[in-house]
């Protein structure tokens, strides 16, 4: 009695803990603009980029999309691209792309945002880096597709690049 009594009061703070957690599960809002969201623009976007559900793109840490085998794969990528990208390098910090993976693990809808290495908002940063940057990324090839339950989503992903003393010290997602 005295261990079924305490079983049942652990299964019910695990269960309460889970619904008060952070929610990484597809949530089917059927909404376009939600924060973060990324609108068509056609003097940026390529017109044959499709995604499944417009109104359902999810956030990659609630499907989880990989490229390769992951960070790994990610950071040889531009690795053999990190002399270029250190050449246009004029300014300390964190260079971010996000951008759309789609259910077929195709991207687009790239854009990108600078911010110092102590956070401060700064939107002027070199824009040949910036150009070079979504160019790599979408040169990258597809990706696996964010997937949950079986299904396969549309996603948002993100990649940060670090610039200290010019030099591109790491990429992360």
């Amino acid at each position: 009695m005295y261990t079924l009594r305490y079983s049942f009061l652990l299964l019910i703070l695990i269960v309460r803990s889970k619904t008060f957690s952070q929610n990484t599960v597809p949530q089917h809002l059927n909404v376009k603009e939600k924060i973060g969201w990324i609108p068509f623009d056609k003097s940026l976007d390529n017109s044959n980029f499709k995604v499944c559900d417009e109104l359902n793109i999810e956030e990659y840490y609630q499907v989880n999309p990989i490229y390769g085998e992951g960070m790994p794969s990610i950071r040889k990528y531009f690795s053999a691209h990190k002399q270029l990208l250190q050449s246009l390098c004029e300014k300390d910090g964190y260079l971010i792309v996000r951008f759309v993976i789609n259910c077929q693990g195709q991207t687009d809808r790239y854009r990108t945002k600078f911010m110092s290495l102590n956070y401060s908002d700064e939107n002027t940063v070199n824009a040949e880096l910036q150009k070079k940057i979504i160019q790599l990324t979408r040169n990258m090839g597809n990706w696996n597709p964010g997937k949950f339950d079986g299904k396969t989503y549309d996603c948002y992903q993100h990649l940060k690049f670090i610039f200290k003393n010019s030099q591109l010290v790491d990429v992360l997602f």
